[in-house]
């Protein structure tokens, strides 16, 4: 009986999850195809950019990183990475997408391998003066800011984490990218 219980407990979850819609992009601007996903009614890249700009790095500067995991991105870098018709997502997308999941498990939905299909990868980041940290612990991404001179919101979604969390950074750390079209 109670393996019965915890069976419908999973289908009644499960299926108050949004409906994906998967799908493929190709950057026509360097060839490379992208998984993406349908989430509410908007597409997000279902993997990090890995667009090489001069304002992007591999993560330890080990291009087999970038392969893996895609660019690390400046804030400049990432306002010019997106292919056309897709745009880095601002504050809005991000918290309309953590509603649409659930803030309470967001981050387990969102990692890779999570019932979403988005698969954040941990990533790390880059600092600002070169250095990388948080591989395999942390996935970071950018949004879109409106404002000279100020802080942008990152979206960082950890390892051990349920729900995600927004923070400030400056411009000059490297953080992963994900396109949306709206």
């Amino acid at each position: 009986m109670r393996k019965i219980f915890l069976i419908f407990l999973s289908v009644l979850y499960f299926s108050s999850l949004p409906a994906q819609v998967f799908s493929t992009m190709t950057d026509n601007r360097d060839g490379k195809t992208y998984k993406t996903v349908k989430i509410g009614k908007y597409e997000w890249m279902a993997e990090n950019l890995n667009y090489k700009n001069t304002a992007s790095w591999c993560y330890n500067n080990d291009p087999a990183n970038c392969d893996k995991y895609g660019r690390l991105y400046s804030y400049a870098g990432a306002a010019q990475a997106c292919p056309s018709g897709w745009y880095l997502p601002s504050a809005k997308d991000w918290d309309r997408l953590i509603d649409i999941i659930g803030q309470e498990d967001a981050a387990a939905l969102l990692k890779e391998g999570g019932s979403i299909g988005f698969n954040a990868l941990m990533a790390g980041m880059r600092y600002d003066y070169g250095d990388f940290n948080y591989l395999n612990q942390n996935a970071y991404f950018w949004s879109k800011i409106y404002a000279n001179n100020e802080p942008a919101w990152v979206y960082l979604i950890g390892s051990t984490m349920l729900t995600v969390t927004r923070i400030k950074s400056f411009s000059g750390s490297g953080f992963s990218v994900r396109c949306v079209k709206r």
